[in-house]
């Protein structure tokens, strides 16, 4: 069976002229379907106005209540739809009317509308990816998906004795290799060598990585027949050895010891 509806089944009698200018408004077609609404419970049934509660515009749209009544508010926005009367009960509807008078529509501030509702999305939408990302995720593996380390720099890192400051140590160990023009298994060598060399000793007198590698203090370390000899001292502090017990060593460790001491002026054997 075809449909086939017919003016003498009812009719809904509009000025082409408003027609053409809600046609030419820029609603979108949640808004445009409650305009249509809106004349169809007026003007169909030849009044001005008319109660029209939120479960009817439901009944008649396909979308959520949420989307409708977003939509109103922004009609009323525009001065398209006048809210003539609150309904104060269930019982008791809202009464709506079109304003027919489209000169006073005000479609810039929807504009405006649309921009500020489209800024304000991005905005909560980043907040909530940050915020996600900082209760499920540590800050170390947020650094991670941002800095891929090389296989070399990974080799340097297991050796270096401490593990501080990784995104920082890296930066500085890529400037080595390129500003000084060497192979990584120089630096390797060296962070190995160091290792060795700080078994034994207080964390806060092992240097970060970064600091390491600044200032060609790496150096220091590259020789193996030097800096890996071993310590007699290895496990123990060398605060309280003397002179002569550190030059005995002869150790990276000691002789260090023995340099900082000389500089300090330190007396000791």
């Amino acid at each position: 069976m075809v449909a086939s509806p017919q003016k003498e089944q009812g009719f809904t009698t509009v000025a082409n002229e408003l027609l053409e200018q809600i046609i030419a408004s820029g609603l979108n077609g949640t808004e445009i379907s409650i305009v249509m609404l809106v004349i169809r419970k007026t003007y169909g049934w030849n009044k001005k106005q008319d109660e029209i509660s939120l479960s009817q515009f439901c009944d008649h749209i396909p979308v959520s209540k949420t989307s409708i009544c977003s939509a109103l508010k922004n009609l009323q926005l525009v001065k398209i739809l006048v809210l003539v009367k609150k309904g104060k009960s269930k019982l008791c509807s809202n009464t709506w009317q079109l304003n027919k008078d489209y000169d006073k529509w005000q479609l810039v501030k929807k504009t405006k509308l649309v921009k500020k509702t489209a800024a304000t999305s991005k905005e909560n939408f980043n907040k909530l990816v940050k915020k996600t990302l900082h209760t499920k995720e540590s800050k170390e593996s947020i650094q991670k998906k941002h800095i891929n380390f090389s296989n070399d720099f990974e080799v340097f890192w297991k050796y270096y004795p401490r593990k501080e400051d990784k995104d920082e140590s890296y930066i500085r160990y890529k400037e080595v290799l390129r500003i000084q023009d060497i192979k990584p298994e120089v630096l390797i060598t060296a962070s190995k060598n160091y290792n060795a060399s700080s078994v034994g000793n207080e964390r806060r007198y092992i240097k970060l990585a970064h600091t390491f590698l600044s200032r060609g203090g790496y150096k220091d370390w590259i020789d193996p027949e030097v800096t890996t000899k071993e310590c007699k001292f290895s496990g123990m502090s060398t605060k309280n050895k003397t002179k002569e017990e550190l030059r005995a060593c002869g150790c990276k460790r000691c002789l260090d010891s023995l340099k900082h001491r000389e500089k300090q002026g330190v007396s000791g054997g």
